[in-house]
């Protein structure tokens, strides 16, 4: 079994004093001492690789080194132990040893239970500081990646934790070790760096998480000066002076496109209204969108916005074409009290409850005047009568008369109206035009022919219409009568 300290401390004892050493090699130095060594090992390989005698007997500590055959052998129960690897104590110094045999091409650290050693060309350095590439005792990619730290061979005591330049590199040290996977700020000289896989990436531009915080490196450094958004993992975030600001909620700039932030990052679900700078903007999925006019619905109020802004001076008639409706707009809001008519594009509409009803026809007032409506648009060319709850009455022009009497054509019929109201029961003779008509109930009745009596005359009419042109006789009631030109002379 390999000594321990004791018995290590009990063998420096006895060489003290003594010129017991390996040969200057080990250190580096390439002298004849080196060749001669090549030649005898090739000399005496096979008599070294079956060694069996006990070497006890020369003096030697069984567990340490010695030279057999000029290759110095690591010794275990009086045998070259071929299985050992690791380092073993001679005169004062580590070696390491490699499959029994001291490995002269050996450079690195190697770990010991949880002493670290630093190894040149095969022997214990007490004078190396720096980094030394990890080789021992682990296999594997993380560990072909470790350095460890020392400090004149030794690792530092209190065990060093920090940044170390090394050959132009800077490397993240970890309680004395370079793990090779590290990721992660580090403060050092009044700035904060990035390591990434435990070196310093002067190359290295873009964003990383600093605990809760999304930061902005720039060439290996923390940025502190950046604010602007940052993409990480498909998701932007709102950084404000070189670091994520997680309670902002609101609309940011970014490359000439104004996006929604919630708390920090980009909604991109966010379909709704945004304040920003007393405008309230339109936002589709998560971007303001310039090209949109209509209608928003927006905390139990309808909006009206007009390219991509809330626009509160405007007033009118407004269409939605989510629900194919006309809507009236009050000041930027949608009203829903209003109910009357509403100038659109030149032409008046009829809305109620602030929503155009397309199947309205009657009368309506606006301004004092009352107005024809058919199919809930002001029919300026129509003239006529118009039906009014129960009553008929006069249009002229998609206005109301209430002066006029006479008559007045409905449809293919001729009605009589007074002061503007058709009244059903009027019969006898109306003059219109220049001609005399008769009406019974109200109506010109083109089927009569006979005697009509006006203003104390009789006339005669023939088919609805008074014949001035006629002479002749005429059977009425069952007597005949003489008309002359139209009227009846006896």
């Amino acid at each position: 079994m390999r000594k321990q300290w004791i018995a290590k401390a009990a063998m420096l004892c006895v060489t003290v004093g003594m010129s017991v050493a390996l040969p200057q090699y080990v250190m580096g130095a390439e002298t004849a001492t080196q060749v001669s060594q090549e030649e005898v090992v090739s000399s005496e390989k096979e008599r070294v690789e079956d060694e069996t005698y006990n070497v006890n007997s020369l003096g030697f500590y069984d567990g340490e080194l010695m030279n057999i055959g000029g290759r110095w052998c690591y010794v275990e129960n009086g045998q070259i132990d071929r299985s050992f690897t690791g380092e073993s104590w001679y005169n004062d110094r580590y070696y390491f040893v490699r499959k029994g045999y001291v490995d002269w091409n050996f450079t690195g650290a190697w770990q010991d239970g949880r002493f670290y050693y630093c190894f040149i060309n095969g022997a214990e350095s007490d004078t190396f500081t720096g980094l030394m590439p990890y080789k021992g005792c682990y296999t594997g990619s993380t560990y072909s990646k470790m350095k460890v730290y020392f400090e004149n061979g030794h690792m530092a005591n209190p065990v060093y934790t920090g940044l170390y330049c090394q050959d132009g590199t800077w490397y993240y040290v970890d309680r004395g070790i370079v793990n090779g996977t590290d990721n992660r700020f580090t403060y050092y000289n009044g700035t904060t760096y990035y390591v990434k896989n435990s070196v310093i990436d002067w190359n290295y531009s873009g964003f990383e998480w600093y605990g809760d915080n999304l930061t902005c490196v720039k060439n290996g450094a923390v940025d502190w000066n950046y604010t602007g958004l940052a993409k990480k993992n498909n998701v932007w975030y709102w950084i404000q002076n070189g670091g994520l600001k997680g309670t902002y909620s609101g609309l940011v700039l970014d490359n000439s496109t104004w996006k929604y932030v919630v708390d920090g990052s980009v909604d991109k679900n966010y379909v709704g209204l945004c304040l920003y700078n007393n405008v309230w903007y339109y936002v589709k999925n998560g971007v303001i969108d310039w090209d949109y006019t209509g209608f928003v619905f927006y905390n139990g109020t309808t909006y009206y916005v007009q390219k991509g802004a809330l626009n509160w001076n405007y007033s009118g008639l407004e269409y939605n074409n989510i629900d194919d409706t006309w809507y009236v707009v009050k000041n930027g809001v949608r009203d829903t009290s209003y109910t009357g008519l509403i100038q659109y594009a030149g032409t008046w509409y009829y809305v109620q409850n602030g929503t155009l009803n397309w199947g309205y026809n009657g009368f309506v007032k606006y301004a004092g005047t009352w107005y024809y409506v058919q199919n809930s648009q002001i029919n300026w060319k129509y003239t006529g009568l118009g039906y009014d709850n129960g009553t008929w009455r006069v249009v002229m022009n998609g206005t109301r008369n209430t002066s006029y009497t006479g008559l007045i054509q409905y449809g293919k019929d001729w009605y009589y109206v007074e002061n503007g109201v058709l009244y059903w029961g009027r019969k006898g003779l109306v003059q219109h035009n220049g001609g005399w008509y008769y009406i019974e109930n109200s109506t010109i009745n083109w089927s009569y022919t006979g005697l009509v009596q006006y203003a104390g005359t009789w006339y005669y009419v023939q088919n609805g219409y008074l014949n001035w042109n006629y002479s002749g006789d005429v059977w009425y009631n069952g007597c005949l009568y003489r008309v002359q030109n139209g009227v009846m002379v006896g």
